[in-house]
């Protein structure tokens, strides 16, 4: 489930630091609720056939399960990765306000938020590709023309010159596509994870100056990754994997609360279980977790390794005491921790 760690000292020292200090900085995503999920599926190449009169698919590619931003990066939460950062807040225009998508960021602006956020939440952020960007746009659907971003215009789903009075509107000031996605056609173009050479990477969607014909789900262009624009902002991605992972954990983290009154003797993280100086790493070791009913105990199995002793496996398992009058809790506990192979 998570990346196999390297078991030596230093790794040791420090994930026993992280444990003990946390993470001062804070964000204002709401998880899940601020991000739509994208199933697994193929981005088709569409390529118009003048001699059939048709469009067909030039070439596939294999999509991997996500989940995309529903809203575009506003304005209040850039400069809240601003604030803690210490750096300087790009101006915005006159017309922009704390619910505005953030603007006049480049390229590298937003792979520096995307970095913060990622340890804010000890999850990996970053831009959606042109293909991810566009599969979700679509909700996946290249066959027809049987999705929102492709009904005529103008209509509640895109903001664009002819509905817009020359400036953008707020980052949920219009309905969601299918997958509850916001302002993926017109608004704000959007800066995609470079994959092209050079210092250039494709902005998607089209803005609120654009024409109907310039903000469709195929609307790309070439950006240089040092400029700004009063048009262009961007959203996050999480993968798939690594969202459900950090679900799992924050549910688990509640529910360790519930178990032992707030005031859990262990800790549960991405790295794996910790307790004093005794550990159990998720891809290094742990196989399960049960109780041990006559003296009230959990005992996670199976390669209990220790800090104090880098390396070597501990001839003691790792058993925490519970009081047994929550042993209900316990149990739906234990009963979450053992679904993480699930």
């Amino acid at each position: 489930m998570y990346q196999s760690l390297e078991i030596n000292k230093i790794m040791k020292t420090y994930i026993y630091f992280l444990l003990l200090i946390g993470f001062s900085a804070t964000a204002q995503l709401n998880i899940p609720a601020h991000f739509s999920y994208v199933e697994q599926g193929f981005y088709e190449q569409l390529v118009y056939d003048k001699e059939a009169n048709t469009t067909k698919s030039l070439f596939s590619t294999e999509i991997n399960p996500f989940y995309l931003n529903s809203y575009e990066v506003s304005v209040q939460d850039y400069k809240q990765f601003c604030d803690a950062t210490k750096r300087l807040m790009p101006t915005q225009p006159d017309w922009s306000n704390a619910k505005m998508p953030v603007v006049n960021i480049t390229y590298y602006d937003a792979i520096d938020y995307c970095s913060w956020l990622s340890k804010v939440y000890n999850m990996p952020f970053r831009l959606p590709t042109k293909t991810e960007w566009e599969h979700a746009a679509r909700n996946g659907e290249y066959e027809t023309n049987n999705y929102i971003y492709a009904a005529k215009m103008p209509n509640e789903f895109v903001n664009y010159i002819e509905n817009t009075n020359n400036k953008p509107k707020c980052i949920s000031c219009a309905q969601p596509n299918e997958l509850g996605l916001y302002n993926m056609s017109g608004n704000v173009w959007e800066w995609t994870l470079q994959e092209l050479k050079g210092k250039t990477t494709l902005v998607v969607g089209g803005s609120f100056l654009d024409d109907s014909s310039h903000v469709q789900v195929t609307s790309e262009k070439e950006f240089n990754m040092s400029d700004r624009s009063e048009t262009l902002g961007f959203r996050i991605l999480v993968e798939a994997k690594d969202f459900e992972n950090y679900m799992f954990l924050e549910k688990a983290q509640t529910l360790l609360k519930n178990a032992f009154n707030q005031n859990p003797p262990f800790k549960i993280t991405k790295e794996g279980v910790f307790y004093n100086h005794l550990f159990v790493l998720w891809n290094n070791g742990y196989e399960t977790v049960s109780i041990i009913d006559e003296t009230n105990h959990i005992e996670f199995c199976c390669w209990v390794q220790d800090l104090e002793n880098p390396g070597v496996e501990s001839t003691k398992p790792l058993r925490i005491k519970f009081d047994k009058k929550n042993r209900k809790q316990v149990d739906v506990l234990i009963e979450h921790l053992n679904s993480f192979y699930n």
